[in-house]
This record gives structure tokens, C-alpha cells and sequence, in this order.
């Protein structure tokens, strides 16, 4: 959830056990006062296999093997991703304050990055789309459609819609690439 920013419904929380439990809001203050003045619950049996992540052993091969899964989900391409597991990895292994201390450096170095800010000029730019209302202009009656297709798959919506078949940019200069496109189109034309 840390990695990727998904948000839990109240239940969805509770069944995770990220939450003691859930309440209507009409009693969410009567209900926090009354698990304050009860106290810490009694610690509860650890399941071995907690017991075995828990430890350090444990722990660096889970965080190993949570890298690597995430690596390869993400492609190298997001700094963040492996930062914040080194984060937590250091909150876990020296204590609390020195996590909260490795999370506000590595908040600091990663927000300077170039993804962090292409990133940012992409939610604000899609913001600004979502509050944008289209023009004011009247809509054009349409004279002539044309389709960017490649190849065979082009050549056949082409001669099916009866557009106009041209071959633009394909070659680059290359003639054998050139006369493979035009065959094509005409394959695709063909059937």
C-alpha cells in the first residue's frame, strides 16, 4: 500500500487489520475515549511465521525479494519505489526516529529528481484538463475523415471505409522499406 498510494475503504482496512475497528461517525469520539481509558489490549500470541520475519534474517530476505518484485513491476523507472523500502528497512532496523529522519532526506533528495517533476507537471497538467470545459465554439460538419494505420491493417480499413490510400513517413528514405509498406497496403487492400 506504502508503494503504491492505494486507498482502503473502512472495511477493506479493518480486514487487513490496519484498524482496531470501525464506527458510524456519530459515535467515532464516544468510542476513541472509551479504547483510550481501556488501555493497551493484552499482547497477543505472534504466529511463527511473524516471529521469523520479524527478525533480521527474515526481514532482509522479505525486503529482498519485495525490491525485486518491485523492480520489476515499476522497471527502474521510479526512484521513489526503492527508497521507500530502504526507508522502511531503516525504521524497522534502528527505531522509529531514525526512519522518520531517513524519510524526510530521501523526501527531500527525491523531490528534486527530474521524474518527481515530470510527474508533478503531469497531475497538475491532467487537473487542469479535468477542469477544462471544452470550447465554445459550434461543432464543423466533418468533409473528410483520415485513418493512421499501419500496414496490411491500414491498406484493408482503408479500402473498406473507401478513404484515399497514402503512404507518408513510413520509409525514411529507405526503399526496401518503402516498397515492403506500399506491398502491404496493398495486401491489405487486396483481401
Amino acid at each position: 500500500m506504502i508503494l503504491t498510494g492505494k486507498q482502503l475503504r473502512p472495511r477493506q482496512a479493518l480486514k487487513a487489520g490496519l484498524v482496531d475497528e470501525v464506527v458510524p461517525q456519530t459515535i467515532l469520539l464516544q468510542t476513541a475515549i472509551e479504547l483510550a481509558l481501556k488501555g493497551r489490549p493484552a499482547s497477543r500470541a505472534v504466529p511463527a511465521r511473524e516471529r521469523i520475519l520479524a527478525g533480521p534474517l527474515g526481514r532482509s530476505l522479505l525486503f529482498r525479494l519485495v525490491a525485486k518484485k518491485t523492480h520489476h513491476k515499476t522497471q527502474g523507472n521510479y526512484p521513489a519505489t526503492e527508497r521507500i523500502l530502504q526507508v522502511i528497512e531503516t525504521g524497522l532496523a534502528q527505531g522509529c526516529s531514525s526512519g522518520y529522519a531517513e524519510e524526510a532526506r530521501a523526501f527531500g533528495e527525491l523531490a528534486m529528481t527530474p521524474q518527481s517533476q515530470a510527474l508533478r507537471s503531469i497531475f497538475f497538467a491532467s487537473t487542469d484538463l479535468k477542469k477544462d470545459r471544452g470550447a465554445d465554439a459550434d461543432p464543423v460538419a466533418l468533409r473528410q475523415r483520415g485513418h493512421s494505420g499501419r500496414r496490411t491493417y491500414g491498406g484493408r480499413y482503408c479500402l473498406r471505409h473507401r478513404l484515399q490510400r497514402r503512404i507518408t513517413g513510413t520509409h525514411k528514405g529507405h526503399p526496401a522499406a518503402r516498397d515492403k509498406s506500399r506491398a502491404e497496403v496493398q495486401l491489405g487492400s487486396a483481401r
